[in-house]
This record gives structure tokens, C-alpha cells and sequence, in this order.
């Protein structure tokens, strides 16, 4: 008879432990994330010799002069540079 593993008949296979993380730990990490997609999502620069339009949910809203602007985040608004 053949064995059907290579390993023979006193081989052990390692066992996988993952690290323990603790409820509050996790519910850190989540909150982190979503601080740092709202920060990446909310906040467009319009460069000088252009204009932002703010579409919200496809409808404009608003035109914006150059500078630094905050839209609401997660896709509810837009901008297109022109």
C-alpha cells in the first residue's frame, strides 16, 4: 500500500495561529480607516487657470474659484475642473 501523503507516518503538520486582537483594537483600526477615506475623499485643490463645478449626485451645484475646497465625501459630490 502507498500512503497518499509524502510526509511519512510521523510528520506533523504546523498549525496556523493567528495574533488575538482585542474588540477595541479592531473597532480602532475601522475608525482609523474612515477617518483617513474621508479625509482623502473630502477635501480638492482648483489650480489658478481653473474653475471646480460641484455636481451633487450628477446636478451642479456650484462653480468654485481657485484654492483649496471641501465637498461632501464618499461620492455625494464631484468636482469637475475646467
Amino acid at each position: 500500500m502507498s500512503n497518499a501523503n509524502n510526509f511519512g507516518d510521523d510528520a506533523k503538520i504546523p498549525e496556523i495561529r493567528l495574533p488575538k486582537f482585542s474588540p477595541r483594537a479592531v473597532r480602532a483600526a475601522v475608525v482609523v480607516v474612515l477617518l483617513g477615506l474621508f479625509a482623502l475623499t473630502s477635501f480638492y485643490t482648483v489650480a489658478p487657470e481653473e474653475t471646480g463645478l460641484e455636481l451633487r449626485f450628477g446636478r451642479f451645484v456650484r462653480a468654485t474659484d481657485p484654492g483649496v475646497h471641501f465637498k461632501i465625501p464618499f461620492g455625494v459630490e464631484r468636482v469637475i475642473k475646467v
